[in-house]
Parts: structure tokens; sequence; C-alpha cells
């Protein structure tokens, strides 16, 4: 065993820092491999000192002084010929939450001149135009290819061609102006409320409630489903009040986020029983208020979730737990599930809008109903026989 071995091939691109065993020094780190023609090429690190060994891991050039190979892959496993080389396998990337540190946010680099500024902006523009690109280019052929069927002419292709046009450049700004200005600040506005006293978290929650209330009037795919859903129901379900649902659902949700991570309430206690409140609440609603529900989960948590409350929620949890030593596992567990809570609040609202609505259509009738009937509409009235 260790006999005829060659350490400088068989250490040959080890990385530094890699334990062995010693039978002189105990457990020992890697440092490099000399001069191959030198006597003692392999230099390792104890707790002690450095220390240098042979070609064949012996402590002694002279044979006659040292004939064993001391420097072992291990103190159990003493065999050069079963040691594997595992430097050379491929690696395979474990995601350790502890290993996260600090917040790392490319986008809260400090800018020091109106140039890096600039610089900032034209890099994520181009990243921005790829990403769109990428994202229309099937929208796009395909349309390509359905216009050959349809064969759209004139002004209609014409107004097509233009909508694409707009919408690419649109996205690319948008995404451009979010990422370089917009996700910052909502991080630092996180940062901001999570490092001011403990007096200032009512604030937090009012501040976050209004501005999930004003959200759903910036949000596009708000506008748009609430458009649809007045013009279907010709008026009866009204576009005003779909967005003024959205609105509080979404204040709401903010608060139970803020809360949760404030008392450290696991998400799971918190997420479900949201989930089979709005599952108990589809089978009381009205079918026609189910499906607008599911649908509102879904543009409610749009591009302000994303661009704004996201980032806000992972900068305040950074803040607030920077000095913990769990810092990463804390900030994945707590950074997100805004978004969660989100998509689940406007199934509820929206369904309870359908309860109510339904209530009070049968409360109107009731009414109604009351004045036409006077105190003696329900006798029996006897008619006198006909004599013919």
């Amino acid at each position: 065993m260790n006999e005829n071995i060659d350490l400088t091939k068989i250490l040959e691109g080890c990385p530094k820092g890699t334990e062995f065993y010693s039978l002189i020094h105990g457990t020992v780190s890697f440092l490099e491999i000399l001069d191959i023609h030198t006597v003692y090429p392999i230099a390792v690190k104890s707790k002690v000192d450095k220390g240098y060994f042979t070609k064949g891991g012996r402590y002694f050039a002279d044979q006659t002084i040292d004939d064993e190979c001391i420097l072992v892959p291990s103190k159990y496993q003493r065999d050069w010929s079963k040691f594997e080389r595992f430097w050379d396998k491929p690696k395979v990337e474990k995601f350790d939450p502890n290993q996260i540190t600090s917040l790392t946010d490319s986008m809260m680099i400090p800018l020091l001149s109106y140039g890096e500024m600039g610089r900032l902006y034209l890099s994520n523009m181009l990243h921005s135009v790829k990403d769109v690109f990428i994202a229309l280019l099937p929208i796009a052929l395909f349309f390509v290819v359905f216009n050959f069927f349809v064969k759209i002419k004139g002004k209609a292709l014409g107004s097509i061609i233009v909508g694409f046009v707009y919408t690419f450049f649109g996205m690319i700004l948008f995404f451009t102006g979010a990422e370089s200005g917009f996700i910052p600040m909502a991080t630092m506005l996180g940062k901001w409320f999570s490092q001011s006293s403990a007096d200032i978290f009512p604030l937090f929650l009012v501040v976050i409630a209004l501005f999930g209330l004003i959200s759903m009037m910036a949000e596009p795919s708000v506008k748009i489903l609430a458009g649809n859903v007045e013009e279907v129901s010709q008026g009866v379900i009204s576009k005003k009040v779909i967005i003024l649902v959205l609105g509080i659902s979404t204040a709401i949700s903010l608060i139970i986020n803020a809360l949760r991570i404030q008392y450290h309430f696991d998400y799971l206690y918190v997420i479900v029983p949201l989930f089979l409140f709005a599952l108990l609440l589809s089978f009381v609603a009205p079918s026609i208020y189910v499906g607008i529900a599911i649908d509102s989960a879904g543009v409610a948590t749009g591009t302000m979730a994303s661009c704004f409350f996201l980032p806000m929620f992972i900068g305040f949890v950074a803040s607030k737990n920077s000095a913990s030593l769990s810092f990463g596992q804390v900030l994945m567990q707590d950074g997100f599930g805004v978004v969660g809570i989100m998509s689940v609040m406007p199934i509820i609202t929206m369904e309870m809008m359908g309860i109510l609505a339904e209530m009070k259509l049968k409360l109107n009738y009731q009414k109604a109903l009351a004045q036409v009937l006077e105190s003696d509409d329900c006798q029996v009235i006897h008619l006198p026989e006909w004599e013919g």
C-alpha cells in the first residue's frame, strides 16, 4: 500500500485548503505543489506550522530514516490507490441559505456620478431589449402565420402592427425604469421603515395599506379585467367597484404580510387558512363571481406586486435581521410570500362581494314585493256564482 506513488500527479489541481492527514501533524490543509524537481514538493499547513513532503509522501527524503508514507488521504482511509480526485467530478451546486450574509441587490450600488447612472440605465435597457424581444417574438411569429389564414389587411393590419411596436418599446421603458429606479426605491423604503423605531410600525401599516389601495388604480391588467367585466355584464358589475374591492384586498394582504414578518408567524399558518376560506366561499358565492374572483387573483399580482411590494418587504426583512446569524434563512422565509397572500385575498373579497350582492338583491326584491302587495292581497276572494 502507498508504494511507488507520486503525489505530485495525484494531487495535481487539488484545491487549496483540502484536508488530508499526517501521521506526525494530524489533520493538515493542502497548500500547493512546488517545483516537482525539488526534494519536498508537497506543501501543507498544520495547526502549528507548514510542512513539506516528498513525492512519496515521506517526511524525510532519506529512505533509511523514513521509508513510510505518512501523508495519507484521511485518518481512517490511508490508501492513496482508493483516493478519488473529487475536484475532477462535475460540481453540483447546492443552495445554502445560511451562506447569504447580506442583501445582494445589484441595483443598490451607489452611483458616484451621472456618468455611472447613464451607464447603469444603458446596461439595464440593453438587457430589457433582449428580454422583451425574446418574449414578444413567439407572439409575433404566431400572428404572421395566423394572418395567412385570416388575411387581415389595410388599416386593421396597420393598427395591429402599431400596437406591437407600442408594446415593444413600452415594455422596454417599463422594465428599464423598474429595474433602475422603481425596485431600488421600494427596497430603500422597506429598509427605512425597518431601521426606524418600533413605534413607527403602525405608520408602516398605514402607508402600505394606502399603497395597496392606490396600486390597483395604476395596475393596467386590473383596469382591463374590470372593463371587460363591466362590458360583458352590461354595467351590472361596475368597473369602479371591482377596482375598489381589489384595492381593499391588496391593502389587507400587505397588512397581513407585515404582521406576519413583525411577529414571526409561520407562513403556512397564514396562507393555508386563507386558501381554505377562499375554497369554502366558492361553494357559497354566485358562480359568476367565482370566475371573476379567480381571474382577479391573477391581475392583482401583476407588475406592482413584483416591482414594488416584493422588493419593499425584502428590504424590510433584510434590514430588520441584518445582525442575525441565520440571516439567509430568515430572508428566504420572511422576505418572500407577499405575492402569495396577494393572490388569495382578491378571491376572498370578490367572493364575499358576490355573496353580499346576492343578499342585497334578495333584500331589494323583498322590499319591492312588499311595496306592490297590499295588506289584503293574500285573502281568498269568493266570487258570486253566475247564473246564466
